[in-house]
């Protein structure tokens, strides 16, 4: 690479600087010398820069390098034809021949407790609370049943108990009901069905006559939880009893 050119003071400049200095004062040869060392300080201060310019250019230079090799290679890379494996089936995996004779249909499964038991958590609740949904109150009392039975300490066992209280109470056994509902309270007393069952504790109560009671359990929903939608469900059916 080429180097940028080095500043000299030349020889010749320098003799004659110091052939006129012979023929001046000394004060004036003194100022004049000074200022030539001072000249030279300068040179070799620029002399300095522009190698330290020398070598950020070549540390460039070789960069550039570089990567100008690195783009050839890619640039191979592309040119290069894809090989392509070709993937033979297996004879395990090709269609049999369709036999003259129509194959028989297959019996249909029907959903029985041994079934659900092999259900994973989620998917035995779900089942349940369809069949309540559908209005099939026996079939998701005894789903409810089952998932309290093999999950006891699932997150959705709550749910769970809650919602057998809701079968026994669509089926109008508000006492029943009523101990579904205060178990709920009792066993899962941090769950998110609390206030839920404490709004649906008062309703078994009017439900019962037993109107007192009822009034206790929605000002106990609103003051324990105050800002939940059975909060608001409970507000009104205080101001209904008025």
């Amino acid at each position: 690479m080429r180097k940028l050119p080095k500043f000299t003071l030349g020889t010749g400049l320098a003799f004659v600087l110091a052939s006129c200095a012979g023929g001046l004062k000394e004060k004036e040869a003194q100022d004049i010398k000074t200022q030539l060392a001072d000249l030279q300080r300068s040179f070799v201060d620029l002399n300095l820069r522009m190698d330290n310019l020398d070598s950020r250019v070549e540390i460039v230079s070789q960069r550039t390098v570089e990567v100008d090799k690195r783009l050839q290679t890619v640039e191979q890379d592309k040119q290069k034809p894809l090989e392509i494996t070709k993937i033979v089936p297996s004879t395990t995996d090709l269609p049999k021949p369709a036999s003259s004779a129509s194959p028989s249909p297959e019996p249909r499964k029907i959903l029985t407790n041994e079934t659900i038991t092999k259900m994973d958590p989620i998917s035995l609740y779900n089942d349940a609370f369809g069949k309540f949904q559908k209005g099939k109150l026996d079939d998701a009392e005894r789903g409810f049943k089952e998932f309290l039975e093999l999950y006891p300490a699932h997150e959705n066992a709550d749910n769970a108990m809650y919602w057998q209280g809701e079968v026994k109470y669509a089926r109008g056994q508000f006492q029943d009901a009523l101990q579904m509902f205060n178990r709920v309270i009792e066993q899962y007393p941090k769950g998110n069905k609390v206030p839920d069952a404490l709004v649906k504790i008062g309703y078994c109560h009017l439900r019962l006559g037993e109107t007192d009671q009822a009034g206790s359990s929605f000002k106990r929903v609103i003051e324990e939880h105050p800002f939940s939608f059975a909060a608001n469900q409970a507000q009104r059916k205080l101001e209904e009893l008025k």
